[in-house]
Parts: structure tokens; C-alpha cells; sequence
């Protein structure tokens, strides 16, 4: 839906880029702190490609990211998790 309505408007469209990451089979470590990294580049790798352009229509927000940051079990670790919410939470402001 994001891409179409990108199309429409004529706006940049920004994809998603780490649902691969997750999906059954992929070969990306599974050991917290190697997802912690991954997750924080990834907010980066976003803000950046958001920061460049003037219009644009994203995939998903911060707040998909750090819903999936939860969903792996990342909340265990509570600096880490209070670090990312308060990155999630500026960015998405």
C-alpha cells in the first residue's frame, strides 16, 4: 500500500528493509547481542534514507521496528531496550 500511495503522490517511497532478516530460514545470527546490532543499524540505515528526502512514504515507523525489537525477546535486556525505545521514540516524534 505504501508504494502505491508513494506512485500517487509522487513522493519518495522508502521499502522495508529488515523483514528478510526475520523470515523462517534466514541466516541472520539469532544471538541477542548480534540482533541488538542489526536493530540499531537498522533504525539508522531508516532515519537516513528518511532524512533524505523532503516527502516520502515508509513502509513502516519506528514503533514497527521496535514492536519487532519486542517480539524477539530483546526486552530482556533493559538498557539496551530503554537506549532503543528512546531512538524510536525521537525519530518517530
Amino acid at each position: 500500500m505504501a508504494k502505491s500511495l508513494a506512485d500517487m503522490t509522487g513522493w519518495d517511497y522508502i521499502p522495508e528493509c529488515f523483514d528478510p532478516l526475520f523470515e523462517p530460514g534466514s541466516t541472520v545470527s539469532k544471538y541477542p547481542q548480534d540482533l541488538i546490532e542489526i536493530f540499531n543499524h537498522t533504525l539508522s540505515y531508516k532515519v537516513l534514507e528518511e532524512r533524505k528526502s523532503p516527502c516520502f512514504i515508509s513502509d513502516r515507523s519506528p514503533v514497527d521496528l521496535y514492536n519487532l525489537w519486542m517480539s524477539k525477546g530483546l526486552w530482556r535486556f533493559e538498557e539496551d531496550t530503554k537506549k532503543f525505545y528512546k531512538s524510536c521514540k525521537h525519530y518517530a516524534s
